[in-house]
């Protein structure tokens, strides 16, 4: 890579790693509020999910951002309460967020290499690797994570007609297929400024 060319990365690399640097904090402080709902949602008491304490509330489906179904609060149990609701939705939440922080860490660490003047790190190929790993991961775990928030609302509001299917997420699976790609080409680059740097 030429001098000017690395200059220049390391410019562009230095914002990007604080941006990173804020999300993955933000990351970690979302992750433990949603770990102390989880546990709310299975110490917290049963008044705290009772069905009347959300009559003026709104619960809704959406499918894809194109159809939103309002779900009827009257139907709730009232031996169930929302509690399994609230439970999905911690649950979903956590795994978004384990994936969240996993991924922003380790653009963080290849921001580092780039900031320092050293984008062909021999480590860097393996955390683009790690990356599109936990992409293709997230393309069949996240649709199951939906799902499964889908079924507790399903059978919280006993709401007949409707059932789930699961899905894998194609494109995000591919994304993730690019990207173990894309970490063969880096580590070939790697490769590669290693010989230059043993023959200067």
């Amino acid at each position: 890579m030429q001098a000017a060319e690395a200059r220049l990365a390391a410019k562009f690399a230095g914002p990007v790693r604080t941006v990173l640097k804020v999300f993955h904090w933000a990351g970690i402080v979302a992750l433990v509020l949603a770990v102390l709902m989880a546990v709310f949602t299975v110490l917290g008491p049963d008044r705290y999910f009772a069905p009347e304490r959300f009559a003026s509330s709104s619960f809704t489906f959406e499918l894809n951002g194109l159809v939103r179904y309002r779900v009827d609060t009257a139907k709730i149990d009232p031996a169930r309460g929302v509690r399994e609701v609230f439970q999905g939705i911690a649950a979903a939440a956590i795994v978004y967020l384990l994936f969240f922080i996993f991924i922003v860490l380790r653009l963080r660490q290849v921001m580092d290499t780039v900031a320092s003047g050293n984008p062909f790190h021999p480590g860097n190929p393996k955390r683009v690797r790690d990356i599109g790993a936990a992409v293709i991961a997230g393309g069949f775990i996240f649709p199951a994570a939906n799902s499964w928030v889908a079924v507790k609302m399903i059978s919280t509001f006993s709401l007949a007609g409707f059932s789930v299917t699961y899905s894998p997420d194609v494109e995000l699976a591919f994304i993730g297929f690019l990207l173990t790609v894309l970490a063969a080409v880096f580590a070939y680059g790697c490769y590669l400024q290693q010989e230059m740097d043993q023959t200067v």
